[in-house]
């Protein structure tokens, strides 16, 4: 027997849901951290929920961690415009950080960077010739540092053997 429903009734009101996908709530946190205005915002946590739905959790830490690097670097230098990024804002950035970090900790940052710009489909500034050649000096330095501590490696492993 199925149950009957009054011709009179009047459909009851289901507020909308507050649990929001781990996607919606990364590109909440990156337009906050991105300074973007309520638009931009509406419209970037849009693009976002679709593209970071698909991504691992481990993937959106990652790029929330970056993202808060690119953040607090601007925050430290007074650079009021995060995104779309500037060339010689983040060139200035790969410079900063190049004492500080590996080639792939910064290469991770430019690679989450270039991400949000095609995301929200702005020219990507981190394939801009200027970003490039202030990550392969970066590079250059630490590849020519490690190349040193393998040499001294080598010798003192041939003066044990020479020893023997």
């Amino acid at each position: 027997m199925s149950p009957t429903i009054a011709r009179d009734a009047v459909p009851t009101y289901s507020p909308p849901r507050t649990v929001s996908s781990d996607g919606a709530r990364c590109a909440a946190d990156l337009a906050a951290l991105l300074l973007l205005d309520r638009v931009r915002a509406a419209r970037f946590i849009r693009l976002g929920r679709r593209a970071f739905d698909a991504a691992a959790l481990t993937s959106l830490r990652a790029l929330r961690t970056d993202i808060r690097r690119w953040r607090d670097w601007c925050v430290s230098v007074g650079c009021r415009r995060r995104l779309p990024a500037r060339a010689r804002d983040v060139a200035a950035f790969v410079d900063a950080r190049a004492d500080r970090w590996r080639p792939a900790t910064i290469e991770r940052v430019l690679s989450s960077l270039a991400r949000l710009h095609r995301l929200v489909g702005a020219a990507d500034s981190t394939k801009s010739a200027q970003v490039r050649a202030a990550f392969a000096a970066q590079a250059d330095l630490v590849w020519a540092e490690q190349a040193q501590q393998l040499r001294t490696g080598a010798n003192a492993v041939l003066e044990i053997n020479v020893d023997l």
